[in-house]
């Protein structure tokens, strides 16, 4: 693999060319594991994208008030997969309706998909582009791999770009084998590639022994990994 360095927003999300899957390889707590993310999230103008954001570690609405905090205005489809044991509570972290880039849901109930309010409805300005899923288990690969593979089939003739961020494999791997790891990536990025999607998957190198983190990163198109040199981060295709 050979390094491209970028330093800012949008230097890697101009150097992917869609569809495309790949790993962050940076510390969770890690700056540039935020600004990376962000940057391959907002490849295009956020009304020119359907979102896809996956996480194992944090609540629907710890999740959006993320992109709030950091984007703020919503994209054309925002559609957040939560399979956390963390439980969705009224007021946990999501903005309400007035919020600055539109409001998300204070709960979910159990079940998948829920639309927080549809077209034609006094709640479509605050609500109609965000669709939220509940999966029971981070370990649950199978209910995992359904509710993404069904959420991306609904964008495959979309104008908009598809955009998937899944955190994080680091966390998964405290409930599966790797080898179980590897053949969920392996399926879903055959629907990343129909969906013509750009996916990105956070890994924690420091978490992980070369070798998990060598076989993972062989079903992904390149790795973003930290360069200390720069202080920003490199792109290995």
């Amino acid at each position: 693999m050979e390094p491209s360095t970028s330093h800012e927003r949008g230097g890697l999300s101009e150097a992917v060319e869609p569809p495309a899957v790949l790993l962050v390889e940076t510390p969770r707590f890690d700056e540039r594991d935020t600004t990376a993310c962000i940057d391959l999230l907002t490849a295009n103008e956020p009304e020119a994208e359907k979102l896809l954001i996956v996480s194992v570690t944090e609540t629907i609405g710890k999740t959006h008030r993320r992109w709030d905090d950091h984007v703020g205005e919503h994209p054309s489809e925002f559609a957040v997969v939560s399979a956390s044991f963390a439980e969705n509570v009224p007021g946990d972290g999501a903005p309400d309706s007035g919020a600055t880039g539109s409001g998300a849901p204070d709960a979910v109930a159990a079940g998948s998909p829920t639309k927080t309010a549809e077209p034609g409805t006094a709640g479509e300005s605050a609500a109609s582009w965000l669709t939220a899923h509940e999966v029971g288990d981070p370990g649950d690969l199978t209910g995992l791999g359904v509710t993404i593979s069904s959420q991306l089939s609904e964008w495959t003739d979309a104008e908009e770009q598809a955009v998937v961020c899944f955190r994080s494999l680091t966390t998964t791997l405290q409930y599966v084998e790797t080898e179980e790891l590897v053949r969920f990536l392996s399926e879903l990025r055959t629907h990343v590639e129909a969906a013509g999607a750009i996916a990105h998957f956070h890994l924690d190198p420091a978490a992980i022994d070369s070798q998990t983190q060598a076989t993972i990163r062989s079903v992904a198109d390149a790795a973003v990994v930290g360069d200390d040199e720069s202080g920003g981060v490199e792109l290995l295709q």
